[in-house]
């Protein structure tokens, strides 16, 4: 027997000609002149091509809250299809829901991708939630004139009212005590203090300012627990706006000043005045807390705001470029804590995360003015002293629980 080898077959002929034949017998490749017939779609016929929205990126700073996105169907002649149908949805909805008209809605924090599509064309957006929820905000006294200074431990809330300082306003000058397990709030003695501080005997730190900050005048005092008789002044050569106490007793005192070279954030050891260091000169500072990782202190000057870190070696670096002026920090393990009162913002950033940006913690804040953190109770505790009915007894002493 004789093996012949069939006749070599180019497979891209054989399509051609496969092709062809088909197109001879249905005769359907063809126009009426006998020419080929145009691949391309009727211009007649809108045929949707692309799908634009009316934002590329949507921020939220709250589970609830809504914003409406809009769709913009268009054709392969560039026309708008009007009426065409979009069908709408979100990459997670954990993070936000959009419902068939386009309205995305936050749910939790994250990101996400919404896409508007309409037939084989799609638009898309991202949508990020900024938000760290603590727990349910509580409102425990109202009432308070234009509160400043605040301290939580041992059970007990200290806060100074502040109001006396605009004569005009009526005049409470004066450091109170609430209790956190019966809700009393007694006032303690009358003094102006913009940061209090308690020390581990219940030595109570009054921190001053003199003129208006940045001013170059204020003072540390110490008032014994038991007589509420002043143990010392300390003249500390800036308007004070801030304290924080280490639970090994050494008393961080933070301020602003014209002055080039003053004491703007120094340390009294074990709260001793006679063992003072400075750790920052000529900043405007505005408030000051302590972490494991360092120093953490707020500044403002010449329109700028940060939140700088000072290391153990005394290096400093950029934590966060704020927008607006932030008056206080706390510290829970991780998590700053800032408020920025002129924005009516409480939020926090995660500070193991380089690329972490600010979420917001609560809203609906008047003048939120300053916060601390108690590990004891796992809670927040936020003073307010804004007036939303032009009144100036509207601050409040707000707590968020875990």
């Amino acid at each position: 027997m004789t093996l012949r080898r069939p006749p070599f077959r180019n497979p891209r002929t054989e399509v051609l000609r496969a092709a062809g034949a088909v197109a001879v017998l249905l005769g359907t490749a063809c126009d009426s002149d006998g020419g080929p017939a145009d691949p391309r779609p009727d211009p007649s016929t809108p045929v949707a091509v692309a799908v634009e929205l009316s934002e590329e990126a949507l921020v939220f700073s709250a589970a609830g809250e809504s914003q409406g996105l809009l769709a913009r169907v268009v054709d392969q002649n560039g026309q708008t299809m009007t009426g065409a149908a979009v069908e709408w949805s979100s990459s997670n909805p954990d993070v936000v829901d959009v419902d068939a008209t386009g309205i995305v809605t936050a749910v939790g924090p994250g990101l996400a991708e919404i896409t508007a599509a309409s037939g084989a064309a799609s638009g898309t957006a991202t949508a990020e939630v900024r938000q760290a929820l603590v727990g349910t905000l509580e409102t425990l006294v109202t009432g308070l004139e234009y509160p400043e200074g605040l301290w939580v431990g041992d059970g007990l809330v200290h806060l100074t009212e502040t109001a006396g300082r605009s004569t005009v306003f009526g005049g409470a000058e004066r450091l109170l005590r609430y209790s956190i397990g019966s809700g009393a709030l007694d006032p303690l003695l009358d003094a102006f203090a913009s940061a209090v501080a308690v020390g581990a005997g219940g030595t109570l730190y009054l921190a001053a300012w003199r003129q208006s900050v940045p001013g170059d005048q204020g003072s540390l005092t110490a008032i014994d627990p038991a007589t509420l008789e002043e143990e010392f002044t300390l003249e500390l050569g800036i308007a004070a706006t801030d304290l924080f106490l280490h639970r090994e007793g050494d008393l961080y005192v933070a301020g602003a000043s014209r002055t080039a070279d003053a004491p703007s954030l120094t340390v009294l050891a074990g709260g001793d005045p006679g063992a003072r260091t400075v750790l920052e000169e000529g900043r405007e500072i505005q408030a000051v807390t302590l972490g494991e990782a360092g120093l953490y202190f707020a500044t403002a000057g010449d329109g700028e705001y940060r939140i700088l870190r000072r290391s153990g070696d005394g290096e400093t670096t950029t934590v966060l470029d704020a927008q607006s002026l932030v008056t206080s920090l706390a510290l829970d393990g991780d998590h700053l804590y800032f408020v920025m009162p002129l924005e009516n913002a409480l939020a926090r950033i995660d500070l193991t995360d380089p690329s972490a940006v600010p979420q917001s913690v609560a809203s609906g804040l008047q003048e939120p003015a300053t916060v601390r953190y108690d590990p004891a109770t796992a809670s927040l505790w936020v003073l307010t002293s804004g007036t939303p009915g032009n009144e100036y007894r509207d601050g409040t002493l707000t707590v968020m629980r875990e």
